[in-house]
């Protein structure tokens, strides 16, 4: 089985206080879905840990995503 990398990108995370990080895209990405999908340099992203099993961004076109791990 192969793998196929989609998004990869630097970040630079800095604390946001409380249950937040921010991650601000430090280079240009690679990957099959970087021309079509990267972020510019400079975006910065705020992720929130919302529980043990949640975290969620603020996507700057699509708005809240919140993704849930499974148990």
């Amino acid at each position: 089985a192969s793998e196929e990398l989609y998004l990869e990108a630097p970040v630079e995370l800095t604390s946001a206080g409380g249950n937040a990080i921010d991650a601000r895209v430090a280079g240009e990405a690679a990957g099959s879905m970087a021309k079509a999908h990267a972020l510019p340099v400079g975006t910065t992203l705020r992720f929130e840990l919302v529980d043990s099993s949640t975290i969620a961004l603020l996507d700057p076109k699509k708005g809240r995503l919140v993704y849930h791990r499974a148990h």
